[in-house]
């Protein structure tokens, strides 16, 4: 509420301003009046000398005034007023209530029902049947009857030769060569050489010190056989095998194989065509007629009584008493308090822009000799 009435306010603060700016800016309209225009000199030949004079006009200009507004300002009030509640009052009451339960109960009857019961029948049938009769008949076959005979033939045999021949074949022997070889042998000699030895301390100590004994420690020169090394270079004849691979001749033996035309007999078997006679049984069939018994299966309806027992709901009425609780609307009066906005009037002092016109001094070109200031009217 608060915000609507401060929004209205605003609202009708700055229409007023709004309206009074359109008003100061109309003010601030110079009036329409003729300025003079200089126009260039008509003869030319003519100096045209120009002066200058003074002249008043007036100049708007915004100056800042202060205001008293009537501005409409919202007040919130607390008011009291009555309104009407309704209220739900409970109310318990005892209703009896009827109702009909189902009971099971078992009963029997006697019921009627047919049974199909099988019963089987013999009776004499004819039938046709084929009986097979056997009958032996003569028949004539053809046999292929293996026959054998000796027959000479030629057939050519290979026949092993031994032969001896010679070959050549190489062989590798390890010949012995004697060659030089460089050989860098160690050797030396010895020489007799001056060396600095220690001196056995007088002390009797094979290592003496200055501050143990109050001795120090001696050297002497003694002659000592000492040996040189040195490298000799020198050839040495060295035996060397090498291989060495020659042709030598061999003899070996050849088993050759070399063909021979012989005569030898082979038996030969052949196939000679002879006819011969059989018996062979065919059997034929013979339509007869006989008799013979057929048991028949057939379904004879039979009625049968057998008592069944079953269950049936009985219906029963029952009373039963139960408490209702039933809600009733009571009116009743209350005090409540509420806010409104309240509008007054309030004067307030508010700064506004307002047009005013100023003289102000100018400078208006004024011509000679020939020149001549030619007035035209503003076009507003």
């Amino acid at each position: 509420m608060n915000r609507i009435a401060l929004g209205l306010v605003a609202i009708v603060l700055f229409g007023t301003l709004a309206q009074e700016a359109e008003a100061g800016r109309r003010r601030c309209l110079p009036p329409r009046k003729c300025v003079p225009v200089v126009t260039p000199c008509v003869d030319t030949t003519a100096g045209c000398d120009v002066q200058y004079v003074e002249k008043t006009v007036m100049v708007p200009t915004y100056v800042d005034e202060v205001r008293r507004v009537m501005v409409t300002e919202y007040q919130q009030e607390e008011r009291e007023r009555e309104c009407t509640v309704y209220k739900q009052v409970p109310e318990v009451k005892q209703v009896t209530r009827t109702y009909t339960v189902y009971v099971p109960e078992t009963r029997s009857k006697e019921v009627t029902y047919t049974v199909c019961k099988m019963v089987t029948e013999a009776q004499e049938r004819e039938c046709t049947v084929q009986v097979p009769v056997w009958k032996e008949v003569p028949y004539e076959y053809t046999v292929q009857v293996p026959v054998s005979r000796i027959e000479e033939r030629q057939c050519t045999v290979m026949v092993p030769h031994q032969e001896t021949r010679e070959g050549k074949r190489l062989v590798t022997k390890c010949v012995p060569v004697q060659e030089m070889r460089t050989v860098t042998r160690c050797g030396g000699h010895y020489e007799m050489r001056q060396v600095e030895v220690v001196c056995k301390p007088r002390c009797g100590m094979f290592k003496c010190r200055k501050s143990c004994c109050g001795c120090e420690p001696q050297t002497m020169t003694v002659c000592r056989n000492v040996w040189v090394p040195e490298t000799v270079t020198e050839e040495v004849p060295v035996t060397v095998y090498k291989q060495h691979t020659e042709e030598v001749p061999y003899t070996y033996t050849v088993t050759v194989c070399k063909p021979e035309t012989r005569t030898m007999k082979v038996q030969v078997c052949g196939y000679e065509t002879q006819k011969r006679t059989g018996v062979k049984k065919v059997c034929e069939y013979k339509t007869e007629t006989r008799k013979q018994v057929v048991h028949v299966t057939k379904m004879v309806p039979e009625t049968q009584t057998k008592v069944v027992h079953y269950t049936e709901c009985v219906p029963q009425t029952k009373t039963q008493v139960h408490n209702v609780t039933t809600y009733t609307c009571v009116p009743e009066t209350i005090k409540q308090k509420y806010t409104v906005c309240v509008p007054k009037q309030v004067e307030k002092e508010v700064t506004v822009k307002v047009c005013k016109m100023v003289p102000k001094t100018i400078q208006v070109p004024v011509g000679h000799g020939g020149c001549a200031p030619v007035a035209s009217c503003c076009g507003h």
